[in-house]
């Protein structure tokens, strides 16, 4: 039983639809894109957003129940292929 400590604390969060401000932050970190430390510009476009880790468990919690609540309820249109797990993306001829 080694979830329910979070689980309790999920179901009390939720309960006031209230979360930690620590959880809504994140540590932006810069990481080198090639070549030289030294140099700002071999920085850029490759930042890493680090963020709770509580906070990522109960989001993919969440969202999980989300998508099973959709897909189990038939709520996607036929059309919507992105993001469904084995669901082809391309066009059938």
């Amino acid at each position: 039983m080694q979830a329910e400590p979070l689980s309790l604390v999920f179901t009390q969060l939720l309960s006031v639809s209230e979360v930690p401000d620590d959880w809504k932050r994140a540590v932006i970190v810069p990481v080198i894109k090639k070549g030289a430390v030294s140099y700002i510009s071999n920085y850029m476009y490759r930042p890493i957003s680090l963020t709770c880790v509580v906070s990522k468990i109960m989001e993919r919690i969440i969202s999980r129940q989300i998508f099973d609540h959709l897909l189990t309820n038939n709520l996607f249109y036929p059309e919507q292929h992105g993001f469904i797990r084995h669901v082809l993306t391309c066009l059938k001829v």
